[in-house]
């Protein structure tokens, strides 16, 4: 066991040697499976020449369950014993970007969906409580023409608090979402049982079996206060920087999903204002014709691929031109005309300017009253980066 080893698992090498990796892990995997059945198969499997890659919840010496992954290599018979090299690496950080991705997504998606506005909101709350396990989320939304919230999201917060909450009034006494709304700054509470911001709900969190609750606020493109994010845990304490974090990022998606709620209710009639919505979305947005010529484009969509303005993208024969391989867009098209929506397709574009990108791509068939196809809608997410960094992690995983 070298020393990065040694610091993982938080004992000297004199307790490591000699036993094996299931030890020092919980009895079941996430998948649900034994940890010793589900380590002792990928062994035999590594035993029999064949490099195994898995993810292993690790159990540190302080309790905690730590994600990693685990690569097992047979090393060259050595005195006639077959041995096998397992490198541990702590993936935790991976694993938290990964989930944020994937929730900031689902949420994006969502309000690109024209989605109930609940179901935005309950995305935002899942995609805290995935990356934050013990903590239970709400959203909070104030009504427009009062100072009162008008929806409250928690689906996991228990019936007693959630009562009280829906319809309060916004006052520093009525809890951390209340209290930040009214003094427009995150509040965070360490323990509600003596905070004088729960002095009006305290019996309700208490009889919930929750003391901490922290608190951060929605604000509109305007800078308008919308609402509030709220975490709660059972146990006291405050947020460290990546909790905060997160909850920040959270009170941007509501905002986001907030905003865009309430302009297609307003503005549903208004072209002009719809299209100044479509071209503020950060993700690419396009709409091509069924022979691939592309009808429209928003700003982000331009920035991507490198060009100076749509108009030179609507002058393209075609948009499988964008595509590192042109029968790329072809297939893709297929897909779309047998099933009407194909989501999170991966694909290599070409900018402007001959450099490779890779996206996101979803896409729905837009089709007429009798089921005919009249044109593509979609959206693109430049992912290069993200590749970029996951194989220089690879590879320097394999050059270690």
């Amino acid at each position: 066991a070298n020393p990065n080893a040694v610091a993982l698992y938080g004992r000297p090498v004199e307790q490591l040697v000699g036993r094996r990796a299931d030890e020092f892990a919980p009895d079941c995997q996430p998948d649900g499976r034994a940890s010793a059945a589900l380590l002792h198969e990928h062994v035999e499997r590594a035993r029999r020449g064949e490099p195994q890659v898995l993810e292993w919840l690790h159990r540190g010496a302080d309790g905690s369950e730590v994600p990693c992954e685990l690569r097992l290599v047979r090393l060259p018979d050595a005195g006639g014993r077959s041995l096998i090299r397992c490198s541990i690496t702590d993936i935790t950080a991976r694993r938290r970007a990964r989930l944020i991705s994937a929730g900031e997504r689902s949420v994006l998606e969502s309000v690109a969906a024209n989605a109930p506005l609940g179901q935005s909101f309950e995305a935002i709350a899942g995609l805290v409580e995935s990356v934050a396990p013990g903590c239970v989320a709400c959203v909070s939304v104030v009504a427009p023409d009062a100072p009162r919230f008008e929806t409250v999201c928690a689906p996991r917060l228990p019936a007693v608090l959630r009562a009280v909450l829906d319809r309060a009034s916004v006052d520093i006494r009525n809890g951390s979402c209340a209290a930040c709304v009214q003094l427009g700054r995150p509040v965070l509470v360490a323990d509600a049982a003596d905070d004088p911001h729960w002095r009006s709900r305290r019996d309700a969190i208490l009889a919930s079996g929750l003391r901490a609750a922290w608190s951060v606020p929605i604000r509109g493109g305007n800078g308008r206060i919308l609402g509030a994010v709220g975490v709660f845990r059972a146990e006291p304490g405050l947020p460290d920087r990546e909790s905060l974090e997160l909850l920040a990022d959270a009170a941007r998606l509501a905002g986001i999903a907030i905003d865009r709620h309430r302009a297609e209710e307003a503005l549903r009639g208004s072209e002009a204002k719809f299209r100044g919505l479509f071209e503020s979305v950060m993700e690419g947005v396009y709409q091509s014709s069924t022979g691939g010529r592309l009808i429209s484009v928003n700003p982000a969509f331009v920035k991507i691929l490198g060009y100076d303005s749509a108009e030179e993208l609507y002058a393209l024969p075609s948009v499988a031109m964008l595509y590192w391989n042109p029968a790329d867009r072809g297939d893709f098209a297929r897909r779309l005309e047998a099933s009407g929506e194909v989501r999170n397709a991966e694909f290599a574009l070409r900018r402007r300017d001959g450099q490779q990108i890779v996206v996101l791509e979803s896409a729905r068939a837009v089709r007429d009253a009798d089921g005919r196809t009249l044109s593509f809608e979609g959206t693109i997410a430049d992912i290069t980066e993200r590749k970029r960094a996951e194989q220089a992690l690879f590879q320097e995983k394999e050059r270690a």
